[in-house]
């Protein structure tokens, strides 16, 4: 769980494949194992008000999809490379996304961190 006075760090290996591949996070309490049904889809946490994630092979940012069926920008938007090493580091209530050990861009800003939930400010 999230803690608002530590930063959180973790790093991921792609795999070879990226289509279908989302990196990001969720508000505590979100159960990843329930479908999340919508048109005729089954969709992830970025579906919901619950989950900020970005595509590997886009670099698109989603929020709440089903609702607002559009990318969000972001600063230094890119695209992941499959095999590649990525890493995202929570600090200061913003999501840091590195790629192969370099800062790629913010992919989130103002984020609230109370105890072990997480929100992202409106």
């Amino acid at each position: 769980m999230l803690q608002a006075d530590a930063e959180h760090y973790i790093e991921f290996t792609l795999p070879a494949g990226l289509d279908g591949v989302m990196l990001g996070l969720a508000r505590a309490g979100f159960d990843p194992t329930t479908p999340i049904e919508a048109n005729g889809y089954v969709y992830g946490a970025y579906a919901t008000g619950d989950g900020w994630m970005m595509e590997a092979s886009s670099g698109n940012l989603y929020h709440d999809f089903i609702n607002n069926p559009q990318a969000m920008n972001w600063v230094n938007k890119g695209r992941f490379e499959a095999s590649g090493e990525v890493a995202m580091l929570l600090r200061n209530g913003q999501l840091l996304v590195f790629v192969g050990g370099r800062l790629l861009g913010v992919m989130l800003d103002g984020l609230a961190l109370s105890g072990s939930t997480c929100g992202r400010l409106t």
